[in-house]
């Protein structure tokens, strides 16, 4: 689809921060949501289902790693996301944290483990909407799930990508165009993507990166449903990969690209790093608190060895 994806490459960080900031950019990036990535070979996949994370998700998984097929199978492997979630939730709670409600976790809390989650055994929506809250908060703080990190605001974005640019490669900062994506999936056409927004209420990291996250749906056979037509397996696509078949497939039509990438050069990200600074977007606003003030200190000392 040629309307798909427009891709922006520059070779100045004045003019990479001019086409995303709303008072200079030549585009409307009005409705859009951001990603920022070190490394412009990375893709749009959540850590939970990408391939070179497959055996560190099993190997801090206490649930162990089932046998070869069975690994690659999506009832297995959302059998593993839950548990990290149910850890997550479990310990908050008991540190006396604020943990979103759900009933589905609390009804089996005590145990060690939840024998009888449905998950294994019923046909159903991975992740559920019960656990969408809940898991956008553990992805904030780390842990791994289906969800992808974005941002209402494209510096924030930009800051993400350069903070940790590698060098010899591109950054970039995805676009992905929420308004659409958000009009569609109230017809009839609609995809599984669903955009999750946390309440940034008692979570100040999240308020000041103005996060957002995106998470792709699957359908859990149940076990007659695997009897008669084979284990569904784990997708590893990336977003963009699935939001294109399924667009092609539904007949979507695109008034303005449905994803934009910006793409500058990684030498350029110490440049990219002050100029945010200046303009307020550095470690101590996006990181509220002692720590991201000592952030901010210490960038500024490494950028000028």
């Amino acid at each position: 689809m040629s309307d798909f994806l427009s891709e922006f490459s520059f070779n100045s960080a004045t003019e990479f921060l001019g086409a995303l900031s709303p008072l200079t950019s030549s585009s409307n990036l009005e409705g859009y949501i951001f990603r920022g990535h070190s490394d412009d070979a990375y893709k749009l996949i959540p850590t939970s289902v990408r391939a070179e994370k497959k055996d560190e998700l099993w190997s801090k998984c206490a649930l162990g790693k089932p046998i070869d097929p069975q690994s690659e199978w999506e009832t297995w492997h959302s059998e593993a996301e839950y548990y990290y979630l149910r850890e997550f939730f479990k310990l908050a709670d008991r540190r006396g944290l604020y943990v979103p409600h759900s009933d589905r976790v609390r009804a089996r809390l005590v145990s060690t483990y939840d024998t009888f989650s449905d998950l294994m055994f019923s046909a159903g929506e991975w992740l559920p909407d019960d656990l969408l809250e809940l898991a956008g908060l553990a992805q904030h703080y780390g842990l791994p799930t289906r969800l992808l990190d974005w941002s209402h605001d494209p510096l924030v974005s930009a800051y993400f990508a350069a903070a940790s640019a590698k060098p010899g490669t591109c950054l970039s900062v995805w676009a992905l165009d929420a308004d659409k994506m958000s009009y569609m999936n109230q017809t009839v056409k609609r995809s599984p993507l669903k955009l999750v927004t946390p309440p940034y209420h008692g979570n100040p990291n999240l308020a000041a990166q103005s996060g957002v996250f995106t998470c792709w749906s699957v359908r859990l056979p149940s076990t007659s449903e695997v009897a008669n037509n084979g284990p569904l397996l784990v997708d590893r696509s990336s977003l963009e990969e699935l939001i294109e078949t399924h667009a092609i497939r539904r007949e979507w039509k695109f008034q303005r690209s449905a994803f934009l990438k910006f793409k500058l050069p990684s030498e350029h990200a110490k440049d990219i790093m002050k100029l945010l600074e200046r303009a307020g977007y550095g470690a101590s606003r996006l990181f509220p608190g002692y720590d991201g003030v000592a952030k901010e200190i210490i960038r500024r000392y490494q950028s000028e060895d």
